[in-house]
């Protein structure tokens, strides 16, 4: 079993797979990440204000701009930002997902370097099947929990700092 200490560094290495090979392209792959999650969270945010303005000034008679006199266009600006929330949504599972594959191949290629830069001993005395089923079981345990686990927590926090936002809004 894998302990606290090897955990947290293979969350790690995890999140600097996650940034790519190219370092340089590093700080604009955790930025998009981090932007998509936040784009999640304000737009949903931003249409409710929307909808609650449009309301508001529908029942005063109190518009900011004269166009927003029109009420079609204040239900075709509403459906603007949910089509944006739709296509933002589609992004940002693409982004990630792509992200999570690239981390996963990485990670994977790495591990499979390690296991074959090992001495002749260790097949020697490991049996294949053991290898195998280690192997295997690490490389699904990448691909499917540890992408699930930072894409919930970058979520998580982007749904709290938006809660915290409007509350104190």
């Amino acid at each position: 079993e894998l302990s606290v200490l090897s955990e947290a560094s293979a969350s790690l290495k995890y999140l600097y797979a996650l940034g790519g090979i190219n370092r340089r392209q590093a700080p604009w792959v955790y930025a998009s990440l981090v932007l998509t999650c936040l784009l999640i969270v304000i737009l949903p945010i931003t249409q409710s204000i929307w909808l609650g303005y449009f309301s508001d000034a529908l029942k005063s008679g109190t518009y900011l701009f004269e166009w927003m006199k029109n009420p079609l266009l204040d239900i075709m600006v509403y459906g603007g930002i949910g089509l944006c929330l739709l296509a933002a949504g589609y992004v940002e599972r693409v982004v990630w997902m792509m992200r999570a594959t690239t981390a996963g191949r990485d990670i994977h290629n790495q591990t499979l370097r390690a296991v074959l830069a090992a001495p002749l001993r260790f097949f020697d005395t490991t049996p294949m099947g053991r290898i195998l089923n280690r192997f295997s079981r690490d490389i699904q345990l990448v691909d499917d929990e540890l992408s699930w686990n930072f894409e919930s927590a970058l979520r998580s926090l982007s749904l709290m700092l938006g809660t915290l936002v409007l509350i104190c809004v």
